[in-house]
């Protein structure tokens, strides 16, 4: 029988030795903002974020606030000097001899991230064996919950079927997955659930995939539980830009935890996972109280398990997130509100939302690390884009092969990446080609095997500024030796668009390729920088034909004479659109801050704004009856037993 008075086997002290000691910064909800830009710009949150990995009786000191209120305030000033002296530890600083023994060690996917003695979760024993109850898992308070939280590793083969007991044992109704099941190049989760539509048995549970819905940065699963999987954040550090992370977060909000923990996993259980768990104790203390603690919340966390928090980013995340999803307007609509009157109070709205869009720099700048600033434009690109101004110069830069190799600027062309509300680089958006551009431009359209080119603004014929793409009838167009361009079918022109239909053959490798190409051309907008879109109505019906056009899963590859102007628009509309058939909710803010992810100059006017609700109205009229996607989560939590 398993002996509960076991020796310890790496004795570090018992539960108390050491206790983070509660040291609190309370912040009122209105203040928080001000309050998180100063502490970045001035240093403070790192100097908590290093204080909280320290073992040390914080100072303190009463302050009285406005409502009269005493509050315990940390005082960062006068830990300075301690901490510039002070070896910080991290690591096991409480007792863990059960997750130590030699028959769970195997249990652990790192001797450095195991659990505690006095949170563990302890399995119910379906044997005698010793070591049958454990698991690398440890309960994290909540808001107002003892057991709110289960943080864990991602399961390993091994561990899989002790994964699944927990979610029995515990009433789990919720699972948050911070990870992909392969990082780097290795397969580091185990896939604990079965493919849509399947059936996998977990010893005793069985498990139903019943339906799912894919983002680009995440994925929601209905497995008789909510599975939620967020694959954007990357191991040891932030989302370079957090729009998603935020939708993630809503679309936890929706849902109903039940009686029981969120169980929350990444690889180790650590930092994505303890980021995570301080974000939504946060959203919870903000919502209801007014106020947000969330230097002693992290301390509350490393009581519970060991090493929560890996650096100052996912702290300073931890801040940034319950602003971002508590203190902005409301900007969604559901599709069946939307109305004339509605979308007029919008439009007032937008010149808010459009100032709180541009303040926003600065929350990016805080999460990217001082050693990754955005690199200038390379001098010797700037003669490949119209407007030197324009170039791009964000992380979602495309890049291309060298031709010839020795050739050392080509590689760069006037391109970004773009993702879709469903789809990671779903589009890609570029300036119609110059004519020294225009091979490659060719070259990006072969590489990335673009099935689908949107032409916003067509080259007027005697133009010299632009290069048409489509080769003239009965003629092969060989932008370089190894890509020939030809037309398939001759143009079919409707009101709105015209669609041409071309084939690309690309023979650089040993075994030649063919590509069709479908071209949606727009009508009745303007040439030039500053050109006049056309009517709404007339992008609706574009977008609505490129969802029409069969191809496989490659880029659309969107054009217009900056690259910048009309291929924002273009997106916003794309990605909103695509949200109000989904989702069945109209948010044109959500979009335009989604595709400003890639480039900043994206949607810059009122105007465009005001454009974009207006086609929100018109797609609505047009398209009522867009089919209803979204996922409904009344589902009853739990998984079938075997008996």
């Amino acid at each position: 029988m398993y002996n509960d008075e076991i020796t310890l086997i790496s004795p570090v002290g018992t539960p108390g030795d050491w206790q983070f000691d509660g040291c609190s910064n309370p912040v009122k909800l209105k203040q928080f903002e001000q309050y998180v830009k100063d502490a970045v710009a001035n240093g403070d949150l790192e100097l908590q974020f290093r204080f909280s990995q320290t073992p040390h009786v914080c100072p303190r000191s009463w302050q009285s606030t406005e409502d009269g209120q005493d509050v315990l305030e940390y005082q960062l000033g006068q830990c300075i000097s301690q901490l510039a002296f002070t070896n910080l530890p991290t690591g096991l600083l409480l007792p863990h001899r059960f997750a130590s023994l030699p028959q769970n060690k195997t249990k652990n996917r790192d001797e450095n991230f195991i659990a505690y003695d006095h949170s563990r979760v302890i399995l119910a024993k379906r044997s005698c064996s010793v070591g049958s109850h454990y698991i690398n898992a440890n309960y994290i308070p909540g808001y107002r919950k003892e057991k709110g939280y289960i943080a864990t590793q991602a399961p390993m083969p091994e561990t899989v079927v002790d994964f699944w007991k927990m979610i029995w044992q515990e009433e789990v109704s919720v699972v948050c997955m911070l990870m992909k099941i392969t990082e780097g190049g290795q397969k580091i989760c185990e896939q604990y659930w079965p493919d849509i539509g399947n059936i996998m048995e977990y010893g005793h549970i069985t498990i139903v995939n019943m339906k799912q819905r894919v983002y680009a940065d995440y994925t929601h699963r209905i497995l008789q539980i909510q599975h939620l999987q967020y694959t954007g954040w990357p191991e040891q550090e932030v989302p370079m830009y957090w729009h998603s992370i935020v939708e993630y977060f809503n679309e936890l909000r929706g849902l109903s935890a039940g009686p029981g923990p969120i169980v929350v996993h990444c690889a180790t259980g650590t930092g994505r996972t303890g980021t995570f768990i301080l974000c939504d104790i946060g959203l919870h203390s903000t919502a209801a109280e007014g106020t947000v603690d969330l230097f002693a919340e992290a301390g509350n966390m490393y009581n519970a398990r060991a090493n929560m928090l890996e650096n100052l980013q996912q702290y300073i995340l931890a801040h940034l997130l319950p602003m971002q999803c508590l203190l902005t307007l409301p900007t969604k609509l559901n599709c069946s509100d939307v109305s004339e009157e509605e979308i007029e109070k919008m439009k007032k709205d937008s010149r808010v939302h459009m100032r709180r869009l541009g303040i926003s720099v600065w929350k990016e700048k805080a999460l990217r690390p001082s050693y990754e600033p955005l690199k200038s434009p390379n001098p010797d690109h700037l003669y490949k884009n119209r407007f030197p101004k324009f170039t791009p110069v964000e992380h979602s830069l495309v890049s291309l092969k060298r031709y010839p190799p020795d050739a050392i600027d080509s590689d760069y062309i006037s391109a970004v990446s773009v993702d879709g509300l469903r789809v990671k680089g779903q589009y890609l958006a570029s300036q119609l080609p110059l004519p020294w551009t225009l091979s490659d431009f060719w070259r990006l359209v072969a590489e990335k095997r673009t099935e689908l080119i949107v032409i916003l603004q067509r080259p007027r014929p005697e133009g010299l500024e632009c290069v048409d793409i489509i080769p003239r009838k009965k003629s092969m167009h060989r932008p370089v030796p190894h890509i020939e361009v030809k037309t398939k079918t001759l143009s079919h022109s409707n009101e709105h668009f015209t669609t041409d239909k071309l084939q690309l053959t690309d023979t650089s490798e040993e075994e030649p390729r063919t590509q069709n190409i479908t071209v949606l051309t727009c009508k009745g907008w303007d040439l030039f920088e500053n050109g006049d879109p056309p009517q709404p109505k007339v992008l609706v019906k574009l977008y609505m034909a490129t969802e029409r056009v069969q191809r496989p899963e490659s880029p659309t590859l969107v054009l217009c004479y900056d690259g910048v102007t009309g291929c924002g628009l273009y997106l916003a509309l794309s990605i909103l659109l695509e949200r109000m058939s989904v989702e069945q909710e109209c948010d044109v803010i959500s979009a335009v801050r989604a595709i400003r992810q890639s480039r900043r100059e994206f949607v810059y006017s009122k105007a465009q704004f005001e454009y974009l609700y207006d086609a929100a109205l018109e797609f609505v009229r047009d398209f009522g009856n867009y089919s209803n996607m979204a996922l409904r989560p009344a589902v009853p939590r739990i998984a079938t037993l075997k008996s």
